[in-house]
């Protein structure tokens, strides 16, 4: 009667824990009374069984439990033949066979480990089939050869310096083969993680955050799985998917340009890493670009170049790092005797164009020599705006911007622009945030990633352009 109750869930816990990839074990099924009325016929040849790997799905992983009326039919895994008949579940006992077994015959080939395991069906109620069973960590080791232990090293890419090339590439194959997948939720309760990191970053449309991650992505390689979530930048947005991030149960969490009081109210429970966040904070590792550096450069080749009359096109966010930017650029002008003004728009082409098209004739009947903008992308629609226009950049005006991003070099005139690396950002957020998951790093530190002034063609001395 016991046993008849326990095998289906302990068969039901052994694929479970098949998954889970746990370290060898020995297991002993012993039977004292086996062939008695207590217990199934056709175990008595089970006595000691020696198993290899996955825990307690060691024990079971041959065993196919199936449902049969009131009753348990339990049939080995690998060969199909009959352990037990039917078991009746009030009573415990087994009815009487009506026939003799066949017998078996004198030889057979090896069985081939892997047959029938890509179809994955079973057999159901009157012989019915059933939907396909799962793969598991120990039907690929069996596939390769393999622990379902070193299955596990391999597919959470953790085999570096313990399995051989030739033995991750035989898994990798028999993985792909058999259609097997890591179950992430039985990984998460055994070990307490989830695998998953939460990336939360404002308008992916903007090329400069694919950089971003990709750099994450290259970084947590194949141990974690990046959860992408597009915010505008804002305290209300950014903290309803942070919320959503935390109900997922991510291990850790990557913000992108996210504003201080957001940061103040925040108590994630997990790490979290900020990036180009440039606010006073000792709760998170902050990543953030030596924005000063590179505003003082394009302010120090400005000057250089003779302008006096600059124009600068803000980005309308709530992010530290815009401000951080604008402020360094401004002092530079102010300390040389130039002067700035400032014009706000969204980080959108169109909205930047329409402000060139409402705004340019007044600039330039006020002396405006350059504009510097707070992003690439905002340069991309100065410019469109300046050729519609039928305005020279750079004999009439200079442009410059932020980021350089992928078409920065291309467009025409090739874009004057302070270099922001987004993807040696995201990938060395990535590792911090790695480290502290896994216990190796201090929660709270900052790291500056170094910028550059990359002089191209649409900048010229003001001299020229009068």
């Amino acid at each position: 009667m016991r046993w008849a109750l326990l095998m289906p869930l302990l068969a039901v816990a052994g694929e479970w824990l098949d998954d889970v990839g746990g370290a060898e074990v020995s297991a002993r099924i012993a039977y004292d009374r086996c062939g008695s009325p207590e217990n199934p016929p056709g175990w008595d040849d089970f006595g000691e069984r020696r198993f290899g790997t996955g825990g307690l799905g060691a024990m079971f992983r041959r065993l196919r439990v199936v449902f049969v009326g009131m009753g348990v039919h339990v049939t080995d895994r690998v060969t199909g033949r009959d352990r037990g008949g039917v078991i009746d579940s009030m009573t415990g006992s087994t009815p009487e066979s009506t026939s003799e077994p066949a017998p078996e015959p004198a030889s057979e080939p090896a069985p081939d480990l892997t047959a029938g395991l890509t179809s994955g069906l079973v057999a159901g109620r009157d012989g019915e089939r059933v939907a396909p069973r799962r793969m598991t960590a120990a039907d690929v080791g069996r596939a390769a050869g393999v622990s379902a232990a070193t299955v596990s090293l391999v597919l959470n890419g953790k085999a570096e310096g313990r399995v051989t090339p030739e033995t991750a590439g035989r898994v990798r194959a028999a993985a792909k083969r058999l259609g097997y997948r890591i179950d992430r939720r039985g990984q998460s309760l055994a070990t307490g993680r989830s695998g998953l990191i939460g990336f939360v970053a404002p308008d992916t449309a903007n090329p400069f955050f694919g950089s971003v991650q990709m750099g994450v992505l290259h970084a947590l390689g194949s141990a974690y799985q990046v959860l992408l979530m597009a915010t505008d930048v804002g305290q209300g947005v950014a903290r309803k998917n942070v919320e959503e991030l935390i109900s997922l149960g991510v291990d850790g969490m990557i913000l992108f340009a996210v504003d201080p009081k957001f940061v103040a109210e925040l108590h994630p429970g997990v790490p979290v890493v900020l990036l180009d966040s440039p606010i006073e904070t000792d709760q998170f590792v902050r990543v953030n670009f030596d924005l000063v550096e590179g505003a003082t450069a394009l302010g120090e080749h400005l000057l250089k170049l003779g302008h006096q009359k600059v124009v600068y096109l803000e980005a309308s966010t709530g992010s530290r790092t815009f401000a951080v930017r604008k402020d360094a650029l401004s002092q530079t002008l102010h300390d040389a005797g130039a002067t700035i003004a400032s014009v706000t728009t969204r980080i959108d082409v169109d909205e930047a164009r329409e402000t060139i098209f409402a705004s340019w004739e007044s600039w330039r009947a006020e002396g405006v020599t350059a504009i510097a903008c707070a992003t690439d992308f905002q340069a991309y629609g100065v410019l469109s705006a300046l050729h519609e226009l039928g305005i020279d950049v750079p004999a009439q005006v200079s442009v410059t911007g932020f980021d350089d991003l992928v078409l920065s070099p291309v467009i025409h005139p090739a874009l004057t622009t302070v270099r922001l690396p987004a993807d040696e950002m995201g990938g060395k957020g990535a590792r911090l945030l790695r480290d502290a998951v896994e216990g190796r790093a201090d929660l709270a530190h900052v790291e500056t990633v170094a910028t550059s002034l990359v002089i191209r063609n649409s900048t010229a001395p003001a001299a020229a352009q009068q």
